[in-house]
């Protein structure tokens, strides 16, 4: 069955359309509808932009070092063979929104006054913004992401409860105030994945699990659920 033709979002212009049976679209050399000059692609099945450097998926001003933060996500057998970079250019991609929702509010100083409103008590009072971390590394990144306290910390935890090595379960945003740990769950296109306890109960401060689902017909960030420890 040939798939109809699609009109790159970017140039305008009639998109390539590459002989072959439709299969699962897993990076932007898998998609039969291409512009190469632009390098974005759609995928085979339902409509979903893939671009051929994953960084154009994000935002130029949150772009640095980004890549060197994915790689470094604490679960390894999703970055092996670049898997997990080659989903973040995937217009649908949860991992592509936390970044740049993250990344950005990192930037702009504004994580406390973001999160303030959403139930996690007295943050405006705490003097200086948090370390973070996404998928279990340090943004920016470090020389060396065992060089994170809290990172050491959940691999530890992980190794404790039997997780694989390169397999462990990475929370996707941990803030880390000089009082508490901020743990954030995002789901966005995903249903509504719950924080297991195992790690968090396992750290050296106290906690507030926190499930952030993003809508993406309204654009509002929900903070669906807050639970205190």
């Amino acid at each position: 069955m040939k798939l109809p033709v699609l009109i790159c979002p970017n140039c305008g212009k009639e998109m390539s359309y590459k002989e072959g049976r439709p299969e699962t679209a897993r990076k932007y050399e898998s998609c039969i509808r291409r512009c190469e000059s632009c390098g974005i692609g759609y995928s085979n099945t339902f409509p979903t932009l893939i671009y051929r450097h994953p960084i154009q998926n994000i935002p130029c001003e949150v772009q640095s070092y980004a890549k060197d933060v994915v790689d470094k996500a604490l679960n390894e057998a999703n970055c092996k063979n670049n898997k997990k970079w080659e989903r973040f250019g995937f217009s649908t991609s949860e991992d592509a929104l936390t970044w740049t929702f993250f990344v950005w509010l990192q930037n702009e100083g504004m994580i406390r006054k973001v999160l303030s409103p959403a139930g996690i008590n007295g943050l405006q009072k705490i003097g200086e913004e948090p370390d973070m971390l996404l998928w279990g590394a340090p943004v920016p990144p470090l020389q060396d992401s065992r060089d994170s306290n809290i990172r050491r910390e959940i691999e530890d935890i992980s190794d404790k409860i039997g997780e694989r090595k390169d397999y462990r379960s990475e929370p996707d945003v941990v803030l880390d105030f000089p009082e508490k740990l901020v743990v954030i769950e995002v789901n966005y296109l995903s249903g509504n994945r719950r924080i297991g306890n195992e790690l968090a109960e396992g750290l050296n401060k106290p906690f507030v699990l926190v499930n952030l689902v993003m809508r993406k017909k309204s654009n509002n960030k929900d903070n669906e659920s807050v639970q205190k420890f």
